[in-house]
């Protein structure tokens, strides 16, 4: 069992340390450890349904159409500028 504290400190992957492995003296003693990824939690089965239908209504809509992005956003500028309207008439500026 060593006593001594480490000399350096790395996060790198598996493959990013042996690719780097002439670097290691000769002799140096790794310590390893291993930070597994969480797995994403699950949605309880109740909302998991709208889940799936938002999900496929992304989907649906998803596009790389320049014109219908175009379209998009102009949609959405113009139901920002009438929100903003909105709030300034009922409101007032200082809204």
């Amino acid at each position: 069992m060593l006593q001594s504290q480490p000399t350096k400190t790395y996060r790198v992957t598996w493959d990013e340390l042996m690719s780097h492995r002439s670097e290691i003296a000769p002799g140096a003693v790794l310590e390893v450890r291993v930070y597994e990824p969480e797995a994403a939690p699950q949605a309880d089965p109740e909302n998991q349904a709208l889940i799936n239908l938002l999900q496929s209504w992304r989907e649906e809509d998803a596009t790389d159409d320049p014109q219908e992005l175009e379209r998009r956003d102009a949609e959405t500028n113009a139901l920002m500028t009438n929100l903003q309207a909105s709030r300034l008439l009922l409101r007032g500026p200082e809204a």
